[in-house]
């Protein structure tokens, strides 16, 4: 589990797979729960992924979330699926044709 410096509300990265190999929560491997410190309107990474995949492009899988650790509230945060390799696996490579314009 990695953080933020930011103390009072701290973004993470769960990694579920650490100790058992392959175990996944809710079909991830990884997950990444946003403080939104920059952005106090908490909507801004939701609409963009979500106008990606409108757009066929892919994205991380994006919802709200409210955390508590050790019985402590921290609020609401909004969590995303990690990029890692399995994540960019599916990314579009793209292909550039260059025309010569006389």
């Amino acid at each position: 589990m990695v953080g933020s410096v930011n103390s009072e509300k701290p973004a993470l990265k769960l990694k579920f797979d650490k100790y058992i190999e392959e175990q996944l929560a809710f079909g991830m491997e990884r997950m990444i729960l946003n403080n939104n410190v920059s952005d106090p309107s908490f909507i801004k990474q939701y609409l963009t992924y979500g106008l990606f995949r409108k757009a066929g492009m892919p994205a991380p899988l994006c919802n709200f979330a409210i955390v508590r650790v050790n019985g402590e509230d921290l609020g609401l945060s909004t969590w995303n699926q990690s990029r890692s390799l399995s994540y960019s696996s599916i990314l579009p490579v793209a292909r550039v044709t260059y025309t010569k314009v006389q």
